[in-house]
């Protein structure tokens, strides 16, 4: 079978050279509550570079195997910043985020009227041009917010206050390239973990994509119970609802133990508290944490989910990975380059729960 080789592809709005041959690393963090950002070395050996990745101008980075690539990130160029190192070989590190983050740059102060979830989401998309087929909005649950604190967005960026909402009603907040275009999502996490594993890993040392992955149970990490209570303003009783219980695997991991209920006291004016307060993570209902590292693969994305097996019963199945790194590097040495053959390599770093 012949050697697949790394693939790499860079372009930048209104230049049309290829980039690729500059490039010494390029990183991609793709993360579930963070906006996602590349990280580029480029060499620069006429010092010029800075002034071609002029801030706002659209990069768009692609990452893969020959035959299986995907495009990692599309988003402007925040930071051009240009080095000379000690052994005198001038280079440019460049940073681009995703499309999120024209929503990360204005803090406001509004106070929305009360509503449903996915009217006030839909409301704060819309102003930043995410309608129609580019925005993916549902909402499970779907509450009616009238909180002042779930209404009133003070000082926040769009982005921060859609993360916050995310958070608290259980969901994911997101820019994501699929189709050729950056799109919008605001997804449950429940519909996240209810797709299909976007792909499997195999540990068995030497021989599969998985290299090596660390793993834990630890209960603080476990999503909580929640049990609220409120005082009822019309008969004075206290009435206290409980969260549903953490799920269980078939086979429990041997060193996991359930976390503690979580009391959150609400006030006689707040009766509904109780039936807002029980919404858990499932993304990590047992508690496990894993950080991983494998040969390069698109299918290690965050948001998503991903199969690893050859672990031990109580470990092996359906993660959830919150964090993926893409790491291509330019391996060519000096010998590489008598011949004229140039070298790369593509790794991906994870974090993922469960």
């Amino acid at each position: 079978m012949a050697s697949r080789n790394p693939h790499l592809s860079i372009k930048l709005e209104g230049h049309q050279d290829p980039l690729e041959p500059l490039a010494r690393v390029v990183s991609v963090e793709d993360n579930d509550r963070l906006v996602d950002e590349a990280r580029l070395t480029f060499k620069d050996p006429d010092g010029n570079g800075a002034g071609m990745f002029q801030t706002g101008r659209k990069l768009t980075v692609e990452m893969g195997w020959d035959g299986e690539f995907a495009v990692l990130l599309e988003g402007p160029v925040v930071e051009s910043r240009p080095l000379a190192a000690a052994e005198g070989m001038r280079s440019l590190t460049v940073v681009a985020r995703d499309m999120s983050h024209k929503m990360s740059t204005e803090e406001l102060t509004r106070l929305y009227s009360a509503g449903p979830l996915q009217t006030i989401v839909e409301s704060v998309a819309s102003r930043n041009g995410w309608t129609g087929a580019n925005a993916h909005i549902t909402c499970d649950p779907n509450p009616r917010l009238t909180d002042h604190n779930d209404l009133f967005q003070h000082d926040e960026t769009d982005y921060r206050y859609l993360q916050r909402l995310a958070e608290r009603y259980g969901a994911r907040a997101f820019v994501e390239y699929n189709d050729g275009r950056s799109q919008f999502y605001f997804v449950s996490n429940r519909t996240l973990l209810e797709a299909d594993a976007l792909g499997r890993l195999e540990y068995c040392r030497g021989l599969n994509k998985l290299i090596e992955f660390k793993y834990q149970s630890i209960a603080a990490r476990a999503a909580r119970q929640y049990v609220a209570s409120a005082v009822d303003p019309v008969s004075g009783e206290t009435r206290t609802t409980q969260g549903d219980s953490p799920p269980t695997s078939e086979v429990a991991a041997p060193a996991a133990t359930a976390a503690e209920p979580t009391v959150v006291p609400a006030g006689p004016s707040d009766p509904g508290a109780a039936e807002r307060l029980t919404v858990n993570d499932p993304t990590r209902v047992l508690g496990l944490r894993g950080d991983g590292r494998a040969v390069g693969t698109v299918i290690l994305r965050a948001k998503g989910k991903v199969e690893i097996i050859g672990l031990p019963p109580w470990a092996a199945g359906d993660w959830y990975v919150s964090k993926a790194t893409h790491t291509w590097r330019d391996t060519t040495t000096p010998d590489d380059l008598s011949g004229r053959e140039t070298k790369s390599s593509y790794e991906t770093s994870f974090t993922a729960t469960r």
